[in-house]
Formats: structure tokens, sequence, C-alpha cells
């Protein structure tokens, strides 16, 4: 009872905060209270405010901004988020910006405060009048979760009340639940919980608060709270450590950007190793981590000592510092590697810890993203890391470094040593190193997934630039079909909504997930170029995406619309345009969307390749192109073509005719088949079980192909090299031998 009583004074819990070593406060506050339970949140979050927000004001919170990588990735954020236009302001708070030797919570403050953004403390003013403002549920359950963490909720809540921001993105755990919590009290319409690492249950900083809370936040829906991670290995454990589905947390991969001034000189290396005394032939093996049990300092020592057997030569600078600097010393001496083995302390800006090493050793029991593996590959360095979360994502294996297969220390120095003699391996990872980095994290496509993830994205809907469809284009369009330069496929669409149903949009959804390889679209933006009948712009709408549908065919564009009103009437995160995919000024005024959509259209504009061109316009780096086009068939293609000719310049009352009299032979031709195989019941199917080719129906599908005029069409092999000499990347490819279509979704690297 006394502890209990003592932990609730405002000041003694202030002291504490201040002079106790963290995993001891967490001791004490667990043997003065019981764990607060999953229920205990609910009830917290039971009540809860409205808000009128000001768009575009985005509020971040972090511990501190102390020398680590989370920490160097917010102000990276802050850096990248500045220019944006959809942003009103920035604000940073953090718990602490002490610049105490011992913390030096205010390491990148200066870079933090270049950015522009407003960065200060937390204000504390939650007495007694200040707790009396917050919800009912909250005050039903203070006195019963701890005392440190209620303080927290409270005094943040007060600030978001104050600010009113349109998006709160808080990062690591202790951030995340006490933001995460008060933003939502809060009525903050969107609120990011940023995870940089496995989940905490793995660390000694697991407090007994983080799970409930975490799994109170995660029954929210994510249209409000969103969980991110920076891999796929952290967003993998979340998912297990708290029985959610992997879709609910979203990976956004960190994002470096170095321009090439900030490489540092080589008189710079070399008077690095004149001050350290180390030769300038001699192996230099780095580190670059905080002192505690997590980075396991002491096998990296282990590590290095055996590597020194090898290498007698060899020397090892370490920079950081933290809890265990002491236990490092000791084993250094009792290892007797102390003129060999340099504890340099922290080094700001870090490639100026890096550059000189000729290899960087990261041995982590648990990893997010490790920031210096990237900053090292990005500087040429050949890497090498523990089996520990993300490290395995964040380096090219066997190319730019490698994973030890065992956390045993001869192997981790074997791995090493087998580098250090390979020269070809060296200059391998001093080539591909940078471009790795730069091609899976750079900045831009960072920023632009954190802006995605903000839903701000959805406002690219509301700007002003955004063009029409000019009138003589709309005239144009009318002119080639009554020409029979141009099929009709906006009334071929109008047809098809009559038979329409759920199964045939649930069919829409699937491949959607299926080709994209994601479970939801919740948080992105999809352009549909092409909308047609508009039922692949309701599926991605559906699963969650902001939506912009045009078509070049306004009676086509009048389907999409007639669907947006079916299903989602009046929703502004779906806009509805005509358009022509030609006009590459009309599409600059889109923007760039994490997805562009374009099935079976692009072959259809008279001028593929200049379409195929354009949409990369609309792809955001880190965006994914999901395009279909047909499939070259060499002389069947050319008949095809001319068929198409034919039919679009007959007049209306004859083209069903025509239309049955290609397709009765092609499909005696398929019945007859499956009647000597005995089975003509499959043949039926292949009409009543269309639906699930993509939601789509087989006799629209028919019409749609004898008519679809402009007709051109690619191998999957030209179409590939087409993407890839610009920065995409194939990720799902399903070809077509016959004449439909090649898929093929491309992942935008650069």
């Amino acid at each position: 009872m006394l502890l209990h009583a003592l932990a609730r004074q405002p000041i003694l819990s202030a002291i504490g905060r201040r002079l106790l070593p963290s995993s001891l406060r967490q001791k004490i506050v667990r043997r003065a209270f019981e764990p607060p339970t999953q229920a205990h949140f609910k009830t917290l979050l039971s009540e809860t405010m409205t808000m009128n927000c000001v768009p575009g004001r985005i509020v971040m919170v972090c511990g501190s901004l102390q020398p680590g990588g989370a920490e160097r990735q917010v102000v990276n954020t802050l850096a990248g988020l500045a220019g944006s236009p959809a942003i009103e302001s920035l604000t940073l708070l953090c718990d602490s910006l002490d610049g105490a030797p011992e913390g030096r919570h205010d390491f990148y403050l200066p870079l933090a405060q270049a950015s522009g953004a407003n960065v200060r403390e937390i204000r504390k003013r939650s007495g007694k009048d200040g707790r009396s403002q917050v919800p009912g549920g909250f005050r039903k359950v203070m006195n019963k979760i701890h005392p440190g963490l209620a303080v927290d909720v409270a005094d943040l809540y007060l600030e978001f009340r104050t600010l009113r921001p349109e998006v709160v993105h808080a990062w690591l755990d202790w951030s995340n639940v006490r933001a995460g919590l008060a933003a939502v009290l809060a009525g903050v319409p969107r609120v990011l919980l940023s995870g940089r690492n496995l989940s905490p249950r793995h660390f000694a900083l697991n407090a007994d608060y983080f799970h409930p809370s975490y799994r109170a936040l995660a029954e929210i829906g994510p249209h409000q709270v969103l969980f991110l991670n920076n891999s796929d290995a952290g967003a993998r454990d979340y998912a297990e450590w708290l029985s959610c589905p992997l879709e609910r947390i979203q990976v956004i991969r960190n994002g470096l950007y170095f321009g090439n001034d900030c490489r540092p000189s080589e008189e710079h290396n070399a008077a690095f190793r004149m001050k350290f005394r180390i030769p300038a032939n001699a192996p230099l093996i780095g580190g670059m981590f905080r002192f505690n049990e997590e980075k396991r300092p002491l096998l990296w020592l282990q590590v290095a000592a055996r590597i020194a057997q090898e290498f007698s030569d060899a020397h090892f600078a370490i920079f950081g510092q933290g809890e265990m600097h002491g236990q490092m010393q000791e084993l250094i001496r009792g290892l007797q590697l102390v003129d060999r083995i340099h504890l340099c302390g922290v080094v700001a800006p870090s490639l100026h810890g890096l550059s000189p090493c000729d290899l960087i050793l990261l041995v982590s029991r648990g990893e997010g993203t490790p920031n210096v593996l990237l900053e090292a590959q990005w500087l040429g360095l050949p890497v090498v890391a523990t089996d520990a979360g993300g490290a395995i994502e964040a380096l090219c294996e066997g190319i730019t470094g490698t994973v030890a297969i065992s956390d045993d220390f001869h192997i981790v120095a074997s791995a090493v040593t087998n580098i250090l003699k390979d020269q070809a391996f060296i200059a391998t990872a001093r080539r591909e190193g940078p471009r790795f980095v730069m091609t899976r994290y750079g900045m831009e496509r960072m920023i632009q997934e954190t802006l995605s993830a903000y839903s701000l994205g959805a406002r690219i809907f509301q700007r002003e630039q955004v063009s029409p469809m000019k009138e003589h284009q709309k005239d144009s369009c009318n002119a080639e079909v009554e020409t029979g330069k141009r099929f009709r496929f906006g009334r071929n669409w109008q047809r098809f909504l009559r038979v329409l149903n759920d199964d045939r949009i649930h069919e829409a959804e699937k491949s959607l997930r299926e080709f994209l390889q994601v479970g939801s679209l919740e948080g992105r933006t999809l352009i549909d170029i092409g909308s047609g009948s508009g039922l692949f712009s309701l599926a991605a709408r559906r699963l969650g995406a902001a939506v912009l549908s045009f078509d070049y065919d306004p009676q086509s564009v009048a389907c999409t619309e007639e669907l947006r009103r079916r299903y989602f009437d009046g929703d502004p995160d779906w806009r509805i345009i005509a358009g022509s995919v030609l006009d590459r000024e009309f599409l600059k005024s889109l923007g760039t969307f994490d997805i562009v959509y374009s099935w079976g259209v692009l072959h259809h504009t008279g001028q593929m390749w200049q379409a195929l061109e354009n949409v990369k316009l609309n792809t955001k780096p880190g965006g994914k192109l999901f395009i279909a086009i047909y499939n070259d068939c060499g002389e069947i293609s050319e008949r095809w073509k001319k068929k198409k000719i034919f039919y679009n310049g007959l007049p209306g009352e004859f083209k069903c005719a025509y239309a049955l009299m290609v397709w009765t032979p092609i499909e005696l031709k398929y019945f007859l088949y499956y009647c000597r195989n005995r089975k003509p019941l499959d043949y039926i199917r292949l009409w009543t079980e269309y639906k699930k080719s993509r939601g789509m129906s087989r006799w629209h599908d028919m019409i749609d192909w004898i008519g679809g005029y402009p007709y051109e069409y690619a191998g999957a092999k030209t179409l590939i090299d087409f993407y890839e000499k610009d920065g995409f990347a194939l990720c799902k490819l399903a070809a077509n031998s016959g004449y439909g279509c090649h898929q093929l979704v491309f992942d935008r690297l650069r």
C-alpha cells in the first residue's frame, strides 16, 4: 500500500523518471500495482471526444531525440514532409529534450529544428484541474492503471485538444501507447503507431501495459488507428503478438538520403585512423549501436577477439554509449585488446564514424531496420549481421553483405573474415551497396508512403489544378465512334451493369487482393485509368482505397458514376472524371498514387506505347503499377485486328449478327472438345462461372473483344524490358500464351 501511495505522488514520480533506470522503475511499479488488463483500456477509450481538426496539421510524438535509429527516422520524416503542400504544419512533441551527457536526448534536435517543425517537450499540465477535463471513461480507470502512464496520457490529451491535429504519428512503443490512447480520446481523425523493431515481448523494456493497451487500440478500425512497422519481420511479429491480421500492420521501410557531398573524404578517413593510431592498411571493423543488452555488445567483443586471432593487424571501432559501457571496458581488458578495440563515443554525422571502416558488424538480438547497415552499404562497405528481425531485409545477401547462420561467435567471426579475404566480394559491395540502398530505402519513397498512410492523399482529389477532360476531347471520342475508328466501350459496359451482382463484385475484390498481394487497401490511393464499367474502382474502394477513376469514353464515365451512386453515394474518397491517358498535362495534374491500375485499356488507345509511357507519371516511388496488355500472337493478332476494324465499320443493326458469326464456330469447337472428353458440363460452366474470372461477364467480354478497337499488342518480355529500364521491377506476372492479356504488376523503385 505504501509503494502504491508513493508511486501516485507526481513529484516523486517525476524524480524517479529522472534518476532511476527504466528497468528499475518498472520493477517498482510492478510491485506497487496489479497489471492492467485490456478491459481497463477498453473502459478508458469508452468515451471519446469529437474534434474539429485543422486539415493537414501533423503532430508527431517520440520519447526523445537521443542518438538512435528510430530517432533518426523521425528527423528524416520531418525533413521530407516539410515541403509537402498537403501539410499545414508539423509539430514534434518529446518527453525529454535534455542535453545531459548521459542521455543526450537532444542529439538530433538541431536537425529536427532545421526541418522547420515546431519541436518541444510535452507540457506537463495534468494536475487536478487538468485531469478533470479528460473524458469520463478515462476518469473511471485513472486509479487502476500506472500513475506515470495516466499522467502522460492526460498531458498528451490536453496537447491534442489544443493543437487539433488531423494526424498524430507516434514512434516507438513507449510513445505509441501514450499518444495512441490520448489521440483516440481527443478525437484525432487519424492515428499512426509506428513500431521500429520486433514486438516488445523480446526486450527487457516490455511494460506490462503495452500488450493490453495495444490490443484495445487494435479494436479500433484502421479508418482511425493504423499500425506501422519498418520491416516485414517486425510486422509479422507484432501481428502474432497482438493476434491481429498481418494486413492490420502496414510496412513503411526506412528512408535515407545522402548527397555525394555527405560522403566523408579520404583525408577524413586518414585523420580518423591517425587519431586512434590505426595503421592505414590495417583491416578496420566497425560497429555503431547503443551499449545495452538488446544490441549484445559483449558478443560483439567476443567476435572481435576471434577475428583478431586470424587477422593480427585488425582493429575495431565501436561508436555509441549506454549502460553497459563499463562491462565492455572490463571485457576488452580481459581479452587483452585495449590497443586494438577503440570505444569512440557517439559521432555525428554517423557517416563520419562508418566511412574509415572496411566492414560493419551488427550482432543485435532484435532489429527492425537497422540504419547503420543501410548507411554502411550506401558508403559501399560490406556488412555482416546476425539474424535479428529485419536485419536480413536490410542487406542484399551475398552481394552487399551476409547474415550469419548462427549467433555463435566463431561462426559470426568466420562470416567477417571470409569477406575480408575476398577482394571480389568487397568490390561488388562497393558498387552495389549504394544502388541497393537508394532503390529499396530511398527517401522520396518513404515520404510518399507516409503521406499515403496519413490519408492526406485523398486530398489530391480537391486540387484546383486537376484538369477536366477538354470538350474537344469528348467530341473527338464521339467522332471516332461514329466513324468506326473506336468501339463503343461505354455502351457495352452499360449493358454489363444490368447483370452486376455481389458475387461479381467479390470476385473483382479477390482479383485485386491476389495480384496486389494485399488483404486491404486501407490508407492507400489508387487511380483507375480507363475505369470502364467502374467495377474495379468499386472493388478498390470497398477494399479501403481512396480512388480516382477516369475514362476517355463519356458513357464509361457515366457507368462508373452509376456504381458510385449505388454503393458510395456522395463519397469524397471516390472521384470520377473524364480524361485521356494520352494527355500528359492532364495526367501530371492528377499527381502520383500508391497503385496505378489499368487493366485491358492501354492497348485500345491507338498509341499504346505512348500510353504505357505516360502511366509512369502517376506511379509514385514505392508504388505499384498493374496493367494488362494483349499478347502478340503474330499473324493471329493481325487477323483479329482486321475483324475488329470490320465490326466497327458495320451499321449498328448488323454488329450483333457479325459477332455471332465470328464466335459461333469458335464456341462450337470448345463445345465439341468438352463433349469428346465427356465433360459437356464443363463447357456450360465456362458461361455460368465466368464471373469468377475478375467478376466479369463472358458475353460482354466477347463483345468487348470482337469490337475492341483500336487494338495493339505486345509480348510479356517486351513489356517487362520497357518498364525495368526506368526503375520498375516486376513483382507478379500472369503471362498469356493465347491472344488474351498478359497481367503484370510492377513495383516502382525510383
